[in-house]
C-alpha cells in the first residue's frame, strides 16, 4: 500500500479569457470558449498547466421597460423623458434628447440618467415607431449594472 504525499494550504492562481456570444434567438445560457490557467505553489515549487476550456454562463439581468414621453419640434428635434422599470420595480428616469428623419420615418435617441450618480444611460438608432411600439431599430444600453447591444426585430 502507497501513501501519497500532499501539501496543505498550498497557495495558488487561475487566470482565465473567455468569448461568450449569445446569438438571436436569446437563450438562458451563453455558450464560452477560453483558454485556462492554473497555477500551485507547493513546496517552493510553482507549477502550471493551461488547456482549452468550454463554460456555459447563465445569462444575466432580467427584463426591464422603458416608456418614453417624447415630442418632436421644429426641424426634426426630439426631447422629452422616459423612465425605466426593472423586474424588481425600481426604476430611473432619463432625460431623452434626440433627431427625427421625416425622409427615413427613423429616429436617433440618446438617454442620460437624471441622477448625476448614475452611470446608467441609453441610445437608439435607426430607430422606426409605428404608433405605439418600436417596430425596428438598434439599443445600446447600460442599465442597472447591466450592459448590453440589442437589435430590434418586429414582433411576429
Amino acid at each position: 500500500m502507497s501513501r501519497g504525499r500532499g501539501v496543505r494550504g498550498s497557495a495558488g492562481t487561475a487566470t482565465a479569457n473567455f468569448t461568450c456570444r449569445d446569438p438571436l434567438p436569446h437563450r438562458v445560457e451563453f455558450a464560452c470558449k477560453g483558454r485556462l490557467k492554473l497555477c500551485a505553489f507547493a513546496l517552493g515549487h510553482r507549477i502550471c498547466g493551461s488547456g482549452a476550456f468550454p463554460l456555459e454562463l447563465g445569462a444575466a439581468g432580467s427584463a426591464w421597460l422603458l416608456e418614453m414621453d417624447l415630442a418632436t419640434g421644429d426641424h426634426g428635434a426630439v426631447t422629452g423623458t422616459a423612465t425605466a422599470t426593472l423586474a424588481n420595480a425600481a426604476s430611473e428616469s432619463f432625460a431623452v434628447t434626440g433627431k427625427y428623419n421625416a425622409k427615413r420615418n427613423q429616429s436617433a435617441l440618446k438617454l442620460e440618467s437624471m441622477d448625476p450618480l448614475s452611470k446608467d444611460k441609453a441610445s437608439f438608432s435607426n430607430l422606426i415607431v409605428d404608433v405605439d411600439s418600436v417596430t425596428s431599430g438598434k439599443l445600446k444600453f447600460v442599465v442597472a449594472g447591466e450592459k448590453g447591444t440589442e437589435t430590434i426585430v418586429p414582433l411576429q
